[in-house]
């Protein structure tokens, strides 16, 4: 357990910039883009009504002037109007709302996992360090173990960190926000959060996306494995071939439905605005299962290339 701590704690010092600093970057600019334009909305939906009045009295002007320095901000009209709502209604904007907000980050973790894949076997075999790792006493396995657990639970974990905190923000902002105007700031923006539940419900998320896309992601570390070169023509060219020729000869969509399906989590990050419960009920079938057995089988195959490495 010790040797493959270690090991992890390799993968994330060799990637840090992917695994660290790129989420922290974007949910730093997410944070930045969500204070400013609120903030922007505070101040800009600012009106403020002069009236003016003059008399002509005697051979002199007399004037008067009235100014109604209340604030109507674009942002105080969608808090009352929101605090108008039901709970519900509530609940199911702000899922929207946090979900947008934390959209970024997953897709950049979607974007750095295959990053991280493709390169992972394939750079150690094309630079020689390979020779250096493999004199180590730590076996192929537990070597490719540590890529794909470093890909599909670190990486997540640090990713979900960083959503935490963006959600915090958003949070306080809002609340800060908030106490302007005549809102009930609990019952309007905190309780429908349902923030520790959403925080749990994100955990989950990212470990159904983990097995329901093992295929794609031990397939992208297969093909780092064994490669020679332009790993990624490998990884797009290859499937491509399969869904060709199930399009000549055959009617079936069946290959096609099933890449595409498993290569991003569109369809299930769109099922997780009815919540985890609706995620479940839609990938604990059989295809589930068939995901985590091709993936495996494809796992033991980065592992045996892995093995022939300094034989190729």
């Amino acid at each position: 357990m010790n040797k493959f701590a270690i090991l992890l704690k390799r993968e994330v010092w060799e990637f840090k910039v992917g695994f660290v600093y790129l989420p922290i970057v974007v949910a730093s600019l997410c944070a930045f883009f969500l204070i400013t334009g609120i903030s922007a909305l505070q101040i800009g939906g600012e009106s403020i009504t002069i009236q003016a009045d003059i008399d002509y009295q005697d051979g002199q002007v007399n004037e008067r002037y009235d100014v109604d320095d209340t604030f109507d901000s674009v942002v105080g009209q969608g808090l009352l109007e929101f605090a108008s709502r039901s709970r519900v209604d509530k609940e199911r904007a702000l899922n929207k709302v946090y979900l947008g907000i934390s959209a970024p980050l997953m897709i950049t973790l979607w974007l750095m996992v295959i990053s991280y894949l493709v390169t992972s076997l394939y750079q150690e075999r094309k630079d020689r360090s390979i020779l250096f790792w493999k004199s180590m006493p730590v076996s192929d396995f537990a070597t490719v173990m540590s890529k794909i657990v470093a890909a599909l639970v670190v990486a997540p974990s640090i990713y979900l960190l960083c959503c935490m905190a963006l959600h915090v923000v958003l949070l306080l902002v809002s609340s800060i926000s908030a106490m302007s105007y005549d809102v009930a700031v609990w019952s309007t923006l905190w309780a429908p959060a349902n923030i520790i539940t959403r925080w749990l419900q994100m955990a989950g998320y990212f470990v159904i996306v983990s097995l329901w896309c093992l295929p794609f992601y031990t397939w992208v570390l297969l093909v780092s494995s064994k490669a020679k070169s332009v790993p990624l023509v490998w990884i797009v060219g290859l499937p491509l071939v399969l869904m060709l020729l199930e399009a000549i000869f055959t009617n079936t969509g069946y290959v096609k439905d099933f890449i595409g399906d498993h290569v991003a989590p569109i369809s299930i990050s769109r099922d997780l605005e009815g919540g985890l419960l609706q995620v479940f009920n839609r990938v604990l079938n059989l295809e589930l299962v068939v995901s985590v057995l091709i993936g495996c089988c494809f796992l033991y195959g980065a592992v045996y290339f892995r093995g022939k490495a300094d034989e190729l």
